[in-house]
């Protein structure tokens, strides 16, 4: 439905998007992993792919950030006279964002070759969208500002094309932007911890099932299948899951065994007819018994190779939950730490030996972010020593790479010792002051206490001679009025 030149921008991690748009997918993986020969150089990762020369304007972690981007992109195609046109996918919960109406009544408005496409999947977080969304569908609402409002089965890919080819279509001719609702579904909660935070169960299994049962695959697959696009074979090509792999080893295993049958079949009959067969008739039966027994080698051989397929994709599944589990353990900031410093090696191109052992260590002894600097460190010197011995040939190089691994592994044992004393000189201060300040409180008592009472001495004295001055005073003015004696009335 888009040409190359048209624009698109995304929603939280979409990293289906720009490989739909045609982004390279080495690129995005190298992008995701912090190198520099992905999208961004690395320097974007997984919430912000990007490539203008393809119209990937990026994604964001805001919640409806990209949808105004889009609309941006749409003006500067109006501005500059051509006909291209911008699509903005995002969820059911940036709907609700102030954003989401702004930017669909500014398009509105000046008639923008813009498409809002929400993949409506149910669930923002663990919100229902029953429970957040006033009106019965999304698209609704794109009644309010006068443009078409479409509600698509998000799980039928054909039907998807069809509306949204239309709406590019509109949007091309110059009638404006649309509203797209894709109604799906996620099958998996929206980060792998939610289940530790949400104890109370947001969906049910009856639901979830329900939806399963019209997987996009299976429904696309079906129509390949129904209108002669595709053969079973075909698709099964395409099929790299372990359950197409076993199919084809059983497919296998059992051609072999009408084979072994023919084979059997083949040496009885030569044996029956023996006397009766010229040497040319037993010749065809020893000639396809070889053919057959070629088929059945090369079928062995297949499913050596397709087991080994299955046992390397149980092993990749089991060291990515092994490295789940492991990324689980870690605090906030023991991942800050690891993942600040592992972008310095990749984006050197080293690959670091991660012995369990030592990833374990992190854990069990809660690496600091000191330690965890120790750790990558002591990696980077061996990976880029082993690298000189793998270029030179030169066993000091390999000498070289050991003794600067066990050197800075050292120094984790180091830090940590010295960390303890550190805290138990922190704690010997602490102490000392905590002694100090109770002295200094207990003479600040002291003080006021002598302080007071010097005052209250002081007090006593002057109260005392302020009652002698008046005696005197009344002495003296009961002389002054002639008061000489008893029986005086002066007196």
């Amino acid at each position: 439905a888009l040409r190359d030149d048209d624009w698109i921008t995304g929603n939280h991690r979409s990293h289906g998007h720009p490989i739909a748009k045609g982004g390279d997918v080495k690129k995005a993986m190298a992008e995701l992993l912090g190198k520099r020969t992905g999208f961004c150089k690395g320097k974007g990762g997984s919430m912000h792919l990007a490539d203008f020369s393809i119209g990937i304007l990026g994604e964001s972690g805001i919640l409806g950030s990209a949808i105004p981007t889009a609309v941006g992109a749409a003006l500067g195609s109006q501005l500059q006279g051509n006909d291209r046109v911008a699509v903005s996918f995002f969820g059911d919960g940036a709907s609700n964002e102030g954003v989401f109406h702004e930017s669909i009544n500014l398009a509105a408005i000046w008639k923008l070759p813009v498409i809002f496409l929400c993949e409506n999947n149910q669930y923002a977080v663990t919100s229902s969208v029953k429970t957040m969304v006033a009106s019965e569908n999304i698209s609704d609402r794109a009644a309010s500002y006068a443009i078409p409002g479409v509600l698509v089965d998000g799980q039928d890919v054909l039907a998807m094309h069809e509306a949204v080819s239309h709406a590019v279509e509109r949007a091309r001719a110059g009638q404006g932007p649309s509203l797209i609702e894709g109604r799906t579904y996620r099958y998996y909660d929206h980060s792998l911890g939610l289940n530790r935070i949400v104890r109370a169960s947001y969906r049910s299994d009856e639901e979830l099932e329900e939806w399963k049962q019209r997987d996009p695959i299976d429904i696309h697959k079906a129509v390949l299948l129904s209108q002669d696009i595709a053969t079973q074979a075909e698709i099964d090509q395409f099929t790299l899951d372990n359950t197409g792999l076993q199919t084809q080893i059983d497919t296998n295993d059992t051609e072999n065994i009408t084979s072994q049958a023919t084979i059997d079949a083949n040496l009885a009959a030569i044996a029956l007819l023996d006397p009766v067969l010229d040497a040319a008739q037993i010749a065809t039966f020893e000639t396809e018994n070889t053919t057959l027994q070629g088929q059945i080698d090369a079928n062995n051989t297949e499913n050596a190779t397709l087991q080994s397929d299955i046992v390397a994709n149980i092993a990749a599944i089991t060291g990515l939950q092994q490295q789940l589990d492991f990324l689980n353990a870690l605090s906030g900031d023991q991942v800050f730490a690891l993942n600040r410093n592992l972008n310095n090696a990749i984006n050197s191109g080293l690959i670091l030996n991660f012995d369990p052992a030592l990833l374990q260590r992190i854990i069990d002894e809660n690496f600091d972010k000191h330690q965890i600097n120790f750790l990558i460190l002591a990696l980077e010197k061996e990976a880029r020593f082993l690298a000189k011995y793998q270029e030179t040939g030169d066993e000091k190089f390999l000498i070289k790479a050991e003794t600067e691994k066990a050197k800075f592994l050292a120094r984790i044992d180091s830090h940590e010792l010295k960390h303890d004393a550190h805290l138990e000189f922190a704690k010997a201060a602490a102490k000392e002051a905590r002694v100090a300040a109770r002295e200094a409180a207990k003479e600040a008592r002291d003080a006021a206490r002598d302080e007071a009472k010097e005052t209250r001495e002081i007090t006593r004295e002057a109260a005392k001679a302020a009652r002698d001055a008046a005696k005197e005073a009344r002495k003296e003015a009961q002389q002054n009025n002639g008061c000489n004696g008893v029986g005086n009335p002066n007196c």
